[in-house]
């Protein structure tokens, strides 16, 4: 019986073409068809909908305001956590009062007064955190010892952030800060305006690196092969520059394209900038404002762009209890975990649609 109805909706040339419609334009595929007096009153349901979006930006305006004004108050927070780390400060008494759930059989209760701060504290926070430790390489652990502090500024107008990455003077390159800046835009595209999630980078920049000499810099090789003359048919060795992966790419992205141009934009770019945005993102919502539970591994910033996930329920009871980022901090909509995690998803769909 199913059979046999399937076999007449194959061959009525209306119900193909309504089945058609049905999957290009889903439930609306009725519109078109509904009263002339239905469809005015569904404009004007539209209508409504473009002032919801209003509303909604001047919505994402003031939480990256209140963000702003927020994490100036985290400032001397973060200063005093820079000297500690660097052993510029050193905390005792109620500052080092601090209850743990350690495993007493592993605990070091050895003093050394020879270490100075926490070494390597950066480096170990960034391999905690998958998003960040894929992208490092050999040659930047070597580096990344040397970064003392990381630092956010949020730019509350025109909308964005900008981190700092602060080195010890190295034997790799000149520079003491390197900073990578991203610019938001919080518009409503006229010609789609349906298609407003909120804030959308629209531009990222970073500090070039002035590499001391070709040999240490981990961002590019050099290497051999042999080239034929196609005319003499001599073999003659020749040197190419290759990109390697490596961290300090970060400081290097490609060009964010223009939603307006018509300049098309390959796979490979949509890709680095895509990872480009959920590192910059991991350092801004997550791995700054916990970098100490980064460090010791109490929190787990998963690799996926959703920052965090919830705790396996059928864990060991008897495994320390890890913190995470639900449960721990409400992000209620609009918080700038999910806001900037649907900017991700909104650049996808619309600056790299070929």
């Amino acid at each position: 019986m199913f059979s046999d109805n399937l076999q007449n909706v194959l061959n009525n040339p209306n119900a193909i073409q309504g089945l058609q419609q049905a999957a290009r334009f889903g439930a609306s595929a009725s519109y078109e068809q509904q009263p002339a007096n239905v469809r005015a009153r569904v404009r004007a349901l539209k209508n409504l909908h473009l002032q919801t979006l209003e509303i909604e930006k001047k919505y994402f305006q003031e939480v990256h305001a209140l963000e702003c004004k927020y994490e100036k108050l985290y400032e001397p927070l973060m200063k005093k956590r820079a000297d500690i780390v660097t052993g510029r400060h050193e905390p005792s008494g109620k500052e080092t009062e601090f209850k743990e759930e350690l495993d007493e059989q592993a605990v070091n209760n050895n003093v050394d007064n020879s270490i100075k701060g926490i070494p390597d504290f950066w480096l170990t926070v960034f391999k905690n955190v998958d998003k960040i430790a894929s992208v490092i390489s050999e040659e930047d652990e070597k580096i990344l010892k040397h970064l003392v502090d990381v630092r956010l500024n949020m730019i509350e107008n025109p909308m964005g952030f900008e981190l700092e990455f602060e080195f010890e003077q190295n034997n790799y390159f000149d520079n003491k800060i390197l900073k990578k800046s991203y610019k938001l835009a919080n518009e409503i595209d006229k010609e789609s305006p349906f298609s407003y999630e909120g804030p959308e980078v629209v531009d990222c920049q970073g500090t070039e690196i002035k590499w001391k000499s070709d040999e240490v810099n981990p961002t590019k090789s050099v290497q051999q092969k042999l080239k034929k003359n196609k005319t003499k048919g001599t073999v003659r060795k020749v040197q190419e520059e290759v990109e390697e992966e490596s961290f300090f790419n970060f400081f290097n992205p490609p060009k964010v394209p223009n939603p307006q141009s018509e300049d098309e934009y390959d796979e490979e770019v949509r890709l680095l900038l895509e990872e480009d945005f959920e590192i910059g993102e991991t350092l801004r919502q997550a791995v700054l404002h916990e970098a100490v539970l980064c460090y010791t591994g109490e929190a787990i910033i998963d690799e996926e762009y959703d920052l965090y996930d919830e705790m396996d329920e059928d864990s060991d009871e008897d495994e320390p209890q890890r913190t995470r980022g639900k449960g721990k901090r409400p992000n209620p909509k609009g918080c700038p975990q999910q806001w900037i995690h649907k900017l991700s998803l909104k650049l996808k769909a619309n600056f790299f649609s070929f």
